[in-house]
């Protein structure tokens, strides 16, 4: 605690941690917050990616999706995985950012080549999609997936309703 308020600033990235997981200290988000913020500002990307999931979730400060994107990205261009899945998610669905699909495809695949699992499914599933898309299009969508095949179905109908479908799509002008 010592050299946290002495300002260095891994220190105080940690101590934020502690507090927010409650590790050897009573949890404490206000503490958490306070102890973030002030490694955030020295630009420790883990501290930043916290923050950015302090104001995603609005735990200790009002929910406020801008703040969560700026905070995300910062930690996302310094390659913090988790950080490049959650701004990839912001731009896929247009949170405290504009919607850009190709900044969204950008940051899931910079996640995915990170070892990130979550981004590595999007990507998964955005793959099938396309696959899908092409046996719909050369009109086989009632042989090979519906009727006989329900949980074909229902896999095709899941990944369908997925804000990431719109962005794996081919755009006509």
């Amino acid at each position: 605690m010592m050299a946290a308020r002495q300002g260095d600033a891994e220190s105080q990235a940690r101590l934020g941690q502690y507090f927010e997981e409650g590790l050897g200290v009573a949890q404490d988000y206000t503490q958490a917050l306070r102890w973030t913020q002030e490694a955030a500002k020295r630009g420790v990307p883990e501290a930043l990616a916290r923050l950015g999931n302090f104001y995603d979730q609005g735990v200790g400060v009002g929910r406020d999706y801008k703040r969560a994107a700026e905070s995300f990205l910062k930690a996302a261009e310094q390659g913090i995985p988790e950080a490049q899945e959650r701004i990839a998610q912001y731009f896929e669905r247009g949170l405290g950012v504009a919607q850009d699909h190709d900044e969204a495809r950008k940051w899931f695949n910079r996640a995915a080549e990170s070892g990130h699992p979550g981004a590595q499914f999007t990507l998964a599933d955005a793959g099938m999609m396309a696959i899908l898309d092409r046996i719909r299009e050369a009109d086989w969508e009632g042989e090979l997936i519906t009727g006989r095949r329900p949980r074909v179905q229902a896999y095709w109908q899941a990944l369908k309703a997925r804000p990431s479908y719109a962005a794996t799509q081919p755009k006509f002008d």
